[in-house]
């Protein structure tokens, strides 16, 4: 297992529907895609997982949409293009325009782990959909003011 360095950082920006709307390089190191099949591609559903230990641990899962005007941290699955995957922490700071109208987030991902190589088989990932009623309840218990 190699030491994870300080390039197993990641930044990106999303929109309130989740979608990606910029990104840093360490994107394409990270998580394999390229700036063209990222941006405006790729939404956040796509590249995080709920996994079933999340699920038992009964974690919290940020929606963009829930327009949470807070910074918000998490820990979730990060899904590379690839299928492998990896415990990533994540940190959600809102953007807000002139008025104060929230338009998105920055997003920072960090690797937390070496990635796990895909086996769909041996590992079932649920990705999100809907969220569940409680989400936001928990979600507060993430938010760092």
């Amino acid at each position: 297992m190699s030491l994870l360095t300080a390039n197993s950082i990641a930044y990106f920006t999303i929109d309130l529907a989740g979608r990606v709307t910029s990104w840093d390089e360490e994107v394409e190191h990270l998580l394999g895609y390229r700036q063209n099949e990222f941006v405006r591609l790729v939404t956040l559903s796509k590249i995080l997982a709920y996994s079933p230990e999340d699920e038992k641990a009964n974690r919290s899962v940020f929606y963009p949409s829930r327009a949470v005007r807070q910074v918000v941290r998490e820990e979730r699955l990060a899904v590379c293009k690839n299928g492998d995957h990896f415990r990533a922490a994540l940190v959600y700071t809102p953007i807000n325009d002139e008025q104060g109208l929230l338009l998105g987030y920055n997003v920072v991902l960090q690797q937390l782990e070496e990635p796990v190589p895909a086996a769909p088989s041996a590992f079932d990932m649920r990705p999100l959909s809907a969220p569940p009623s409680k989400s936001l309840d928990r979600a507060r218990h993430f938010v760092r003011h």
